[in-house]
């Protein structure tokens, strides 16, 4: 890699730049272009005084090794989210507002206090269903 070419090259202490091209081999635009990329990325610190040279940034890791490890995080195997996840759930009562409730079938539940049964759940995919008959012309009225 050429990227890891130059880095080898590289010390932490001020070098001038045309030593360091000659140094690592890379012709004029190849060696540009790798020396742009690590001072865009902060790996390397430039100064022109007396005459241009440059440096490793201090305590800076390897760019191959940044790549290595940006690439560790992105193959990291995700959690699959749910095939409908909840807009809402019921935490208590909408008539009494007691929040002792029991299941007592799929998606509904009864209040302990008042009996008052109701949906306990809002999926994002009954939300759509919801919707697309909201959007149908009323008819038999």
């Amino acid at each position: 890699m050429l990227i890891e070419g130059l880095w080898s090259s590289l010390t932490e202490t001020w070098q001038f730049i045309e030593d360091l091209r000659t140094q690592s081999g890379l012709d004029e635009e190849t060696f540009r272009k790798v020396f742009n990329f690590l001072g865009k990325w902060g790996f390397i610190e430039i100064r022109g005084l007396p005459k241009l040279s440059v440096r490793r940034r201090p305590g800076v890791i390897s760019p191959l090794l940044t790549v290595q490890l940006l690439r560790s995080l992105t193959d990291q195997p995700t959690t699959k989210p749910k095939a409908n996840p909840l807009i809402a759930q019921r935490i208590s009562c909408r008539n009494c507002g007691s929040k002792n409730l029991r299941l007592i079938d799929q998606n509904q539940v009864e209040c302990s206090r008042c009996s008052e049964r109701q949906w306990y759940a809002i999926e994002l995919g009954d939300f759509r269903r919801l919707s697309e008959t909201l959007d149908q012309p009323v008819t038999g009225l």
